[in-house]
């Protein structure tokens, strides 16, 4: 409802001529008459005195019943992951957008189309679009950068940042690189100090948490380094490095680990650039079946990102983000076979398997 016609209802309600409210205010009745049919405002320093004229706050005045608008935001986002392809996905979207740019300071409906426009797009309804990556660029920047989010919350943006930019485009690195060097170093990061504050089985855990950080993105530096061919001395040993750490926490068998994390890309790239053929088959065909069977565990489950409060000693127990891991998993699986082994028919009967394990999910 715009100003003029709160304005023109108020006044009509209250028994009042556009005359008299004007001399009320001392002003013109034309200046009245403008702002009812919305070819003006009034100064902002006449809202207090309306407002007492018809006993309503400034709020009413302006149209804004927070109470009832930020029922409207709850509801909105409570159900922000119900959607499939081709149901109401692009109206979602389409009222979330009005909705941030009806309400610039709500943090929680900014977090929540973010969430909303990267499902769509990792899932693969939106990939190809170009603006949908835009987007999510300049709402995570703008997350970044919002005072009212924790460390946590802030870097969980950064990153989406980077994952978003996969063209690597040089003004978006630019950003990143200026947003990067506003974050705290390693040495000052929660994962590195809390085991110092705390004692017991607490301290266990934070101590278990930072091997896993530690695990997580040095394997991943492992493996980019060796497929761009930056260690060349002893490869197999940094293999054996790479693997063996995870394999303390999550057993020895090396897919269990694969599976869910980008690392096996640059692994599997690594292989086939070293002409270890063999090794990057058995690799994949086991990180097929792993996949097929983690899909029979997670039958009829909804997939889902965890929060940014995620405790990674324990995500890979929550099966709504497995499956999505998973998922994920199979379309980069899939992707890879394709562009490296286009004219190959060894992999022929996996493509179909592969396709199967996606299209699974309700979710994507």
């Amino acid at each position: 409802m715009s100003f003029g016609t709160i304005i023109r209802r108020i006044r009509r309600e209250a028994d009042m001529t556009q005359e008299q409210l004007a001399d009320l205010l001392n002003i013109s009745p034309q200046a009245v008459s403008r702002w009812e049919t919305d070819a003006a405002m009034p100064d902002i320093s006449l809202l207090p005195a309306l407002a007492n004229t018809f006993h309503v706050t400034t709020d009413e005045l302006l149209g804004v019943d927070i109470e009832n608008n930020q029922a409207k935001i709850d509801e909105m986002c409570k159900n922000v992951v119900n959607f499939k392809e081709g149901e109401g996905l692009e109206d979602k979207i389409a009222a979330f957008r009005e909705a941030v740019k009806n309400n610039p300071t709500s943090v929680k409906l900014k977090e929540n189309y973010t969430l909303l426009l990267f499902l769509s797009r990792a899932g693969g309804i939106r990939k190809d679009n170009p603006d949908c990556a835009d987007e999510i660029f300049s709402l995570c920047e703008e997350l970044v950068k919002e005072p009212k989010l924790e460390e946590r919350g802030r870097d969980y943006y950064l990153e989406l940042m980077s994952l978003v930019n996969v063209d690597g485009e040089p003004d978006k690195n630019e950003k990143i690189k200026s947003l990067v060097a506003t974050q705290c170093s390693i040495k000052n990061c929660a994962e590195v100090i809390l085991p110092r504050c705390v004692i017991g089985q607490e301290r266990s855990r934070a101590n278990k948490i930072l091997l896993l950080q530690c695990m997580v993105y040095g394997t991943e530096a492992l493996f980019e380094l060796l497929k761009d061919g930056e260690l060349q001395d002893d490869p197999d040993a940094i293999i054996d490095i790479a693997k063996k750490l995870p394999e303390l926490v999550y057993g020895k068998d090396a897919a269990e680990w694969f599976i869910g994390d980008s690392s096996f890309i640059p692994y599997l790239e690594f292989l086939h650039r070293t002409g270890r053929e063999a090794d990057a088959k058995s690799l994949i065909l086991q990180l097929t079946a792993k996949m097929e069977a983690q899909m029979k565990k997670t039958e009829g489950i909804q997939s889902a990102l965890l929060p940014t409060d995620y405790d990674l000693v324990t995500m890979f127990e929550r099966p709504e983000f497995a499956k999505l891991s998973v998922v994920g998993s199979a379309k980069e699986l899939q992707k890879h076979i394709e562009t490296t082994y286009p004219d190959s028919s060894e992999y022929e009967e996996l493509i179909p398997r592969l396709k199967t394990i996606v299209d699974t999910d309700t979710f994507l």
